[in-house]
């Protein structure tokens, strides 16, 4: 199971979560083509667990974000590739003036687009226990905003496996959908408390097309045997914490209990299908 310093509190992985409803960067240019900026945001960041860090990372980068979550790449303000072999970093991010709702350091590996699902650490989450989400403002095209500083967690880093299935669709989707993500456990979710399981997650939840007739899946994860692997639905007004079970990999030939998943280490497993059914809303799938 997961290796770490320490655990990672439910409100960041819960940060994390509302960050992958927002967007999924799965292809974009981090160049957006800024002219020289004397406005800007200098900080230190201090990077935990390096023995988690992946061998294959490509360039880590800090994203300043207009709007949470962000709604578009219009949005998002990427820095320059960040030295991320040591410990501690003395960074500048130069960015227009404008009031940024949060800062988020971001990763990808080498061959690799950039994604949200990469996420490294936000400004406001202080290990172990103290987490809020800080905004920064800019307020003239000369404002320095001094001493903003990061923790990046290589904690998140760590999936080392894939699982490969396909989602069907059954029922009729809620008009009021707003994101649906699938996700693997170490050990069976409390249904009616997503909150509670946050930190048996294997990795970042993935979120998918909530329809269509099919839809095939890639989910990194830590090597391990996952208890569940399902899919969950939100609805606009619905808190992260509620978030419905909709469908999840069963034993084959079974009476509807739930399959274990073997990841293996630095390899993958295939065929882990479902049915992810809407008709179970709003209380969603139960297990038997």
């Amino acid at each position: 199971m997961m290796t770490e310093s320490f655990r990672i509190p439910k409100m960041l992985i819960g940060l994390v979560l509302l960050i992958l409803v927002g967007i999924s960067l799965h292809s974009c240019d981090a160049d957006q083509g800024l002219g020289p900026l004397e406005s800007k945001i200098t900080g230190q960041i201090a990077f935990l667990s390096p023995e988690l860090r992946p061998a294959n990372v490509g360039e880590v980068r800090l994203a300043a974000l207009l709007q949470f979550p962000p709604t578009g790449l219009g949005d998002i303000f990427f820095s320059e590739p960040l030295e991320f072999r040591q410990d501690t970093l003395d960074y500048e991010l130069a960015i227009p003036p404008d009031d940024y709702i949060s800062l988020v350091l971001l990763w990808r590996r080498k061959g690799e687009n950039w994604s949200f699902n990469s996420l490294l650490g936000v400004y406001g989450f202080e290990p172990p226990f103290l987490f809020e989400l800080k905004p920064v403002s800019l307020e003239t095209s000369t404002t320095v905003v001094e001493d903003v500083d990061l923790t990046a967690l290589w904690n998140f880093a760590s999936a080392d496996s894939k699982i490969h299935g396909r989602i069907t669709y059954a029922g009729t989707k809620p008009e009021n959908t707003e994101v649906v993500l699938l996700a693997a456990f170490f050990r069976e979710p409390d249904l009616d408390d997503f909150a509670s399981s946050l930190l048996d997650l294997g990795g970042l939840p993935l979120p998918v097309p909530p329809s269509g007739s099919g839809r095939n899946y890639e989910l990194g994860v830590e090597h391990d045997d996952y208890r569940l692997v399902g899919l969950f639905w939100k609805g606009v007004d619905t808190p992260i914490d509620q978030m419905k079970l909709i469908g999840y990999y069963q034993l084959p030939g079974g009476n509807g209990e739930p399959g274990i998943v073997d990841a293996p280490e630095g390899g993958e497993v295939f065929g882990i299908d479902f049915v992810a059914d809407y008709s179970t809303l709003p209380e969603g799938v139960r297990f038997p």
